[in-house]
């Protein structure tokens, strides 16, 4: 395989990583007409991706640095340190998310109203309704992660057994948002970058879990049944989900490279597609600004030769990935409020207009007229926190 940029062996440290991985990156997120980040994190379960993503969340509870830290809170130490050079010019705000993909589906992580709520995935790949915390420091992020594990779907695989110090093997995707937003001081100008990083869900033999394999029938009459009942998947029914979403990517990610080579505009795919995939379209449509990286979390271990395949494999289509750059603009800050207001009433105006009996044809668009209007509430509030600040009569 010639795909890696840099293989880097078990005995390096975490300050390794980090001169390695995040410079380019960080440059990309902090940068005030930046571009957004993805960092994504794949490989088999138990090679050390929670290790390199977070390091021992017993270091994360206070804001001191820390030599084991992983890739987040690095990033979160870096964003404060640049928002302390610069505050007598630029006003900022770091905020969070977290949702996860499980089973077609995604929810927030982070909310407080329901441990399940579920969200939408707009038109334009982006999530819609998702809950945004102030994150003040790495040392927040111990509790931050603390409540995203314990909601987080895992369950108990041969592969990763679930006991009281260890989640089990996550049947799930998860993405942590940072949410960096920018306004000078003099123009008012606003610019707002985010940095994704994506645990992805590891791929695992069935006969490795001791689970029945499952044909996509099954897993599609199984998905059916979980939505209709709440009657849940079998973990082989999961492990195939998972699989079709992973290879879904990959094609995602050669069929976009393509059509970005002959000028042309991809468009991800809208049937058939699950939350995550649709997530994913952002990549690859050339429409967001964004920048990204992937690290693959590999076993040396003989017997785990098929997953590691299967890793590499996937590294090698998403090094594929190739799509027009293209820097964010900044937006006046008074403006943006007044668009905010004006959104907000279109999406309760078309909210109060859907039926609202259950026996209509129609009464299936009404949640996610629901959660148009959440999203639309959410950023109203935050634009008017930064005009408060600011001073501004918008």
């Amino acid at each position: 395989y010639t795909f890696p940029t840099r293989v880097l062996g078990p005995e390096v440290s975490q300050d390794d990583v980090d001169h390695i991985v995040l410079p380019p990156l960080m440059q990309s997120f902090l940068t005030f007409e930046g571009t957004d980040v993805m960092l994504f994190a794949y490989g088999q379960t138990g090679t050390g991706k929670t290790h390199t993503m977070f390091g021992p969340i017993s270091k994360l509870v206070s804001d001191t640095f820390e030599p084991d830290w992983g890739l987040l809170p690095r990033i979160v130490y870096q964003t404060h340190a640049h928002i302390e050079n610069n505050t007598e010019t630029t006003i900022f705000h770091l905020h969070a998310s977290a949702l996860e993909f499980f089973q077609g589906q995604v929810c927030d992580l982070l909310t407080d109203d329901d441990p399940a709520r579920m969200i939408q995935i707009g038109s334009d790949s982006r999530p819609l309704g998702h809950t945004c915390v102030p994150l003040h420091g790495p040392g927040a992020l111990a509790s931050l992660l603390d409540k995203i594990a314990t909601r987080r779907a895992t369950r108990a695989t041969l592969m990763n057994e679930k006991t009281e110090s260890g989640g089990g093997s996550s049947r799930s995707h998860c993405a942590i948002i940072l949410q960096l937003t920018q306004i000078q001081r003099a123009t008012n100008a606003m610019c707002t970058t985010l940095f994704h990083l994506v645990d992805l869900s590891g791929s695992e033999r069935p006969e490795k879990t001791r689970e029945m394999r499952k044909s996509g029938m099954d897993a599609y009459y199984e998905l059916q049944r979980m939505v209709m009942t709440g009657e849940p998947m079998s973990i082989g029914a999961q492990g195939f989900i998972i699989n079709m979403e992973l290879s879904g990517i990959a094609t995602a990610v050669s069929v976009s490279k393509d059509q970005h080579r002959k000028r042309k505009g991809y468009e991800p795919p809208k049937q058939c597609a699950t939350a995550v995939m649709r997530y994913f379209g952002s990549c690859f449509n050339g429409t967001k600004t964004l920048s990204t990286c992937t690290v693959i979390c590999l076993s040396q271990g003989r017997r785990n030769g098929w997953e590691t395949w299967f890793s590499l494999q996937w590294g090698k289509y998403m090094a594929k990935l190739w799509v027009p750059l293209v820097r964010r603009k900044p937006k006046n800050l008074t403006k943006e409020v007044a668009r905010a207001r004006q959104r907000l009433r279109q999406a309760e105006e078309t909210l109060n207009k859907a039926p609202k009996d259950p026996k209509s044809p129609a009464f299936k668009y009404l949640w996610p007229k629901k959660v148009m209007v959440r999203d639309a509430q959410q950023q109203l509030e935050l634009l008017e926190v930064f005009a408060a600040e600011l001073g501004l009569g918008c």
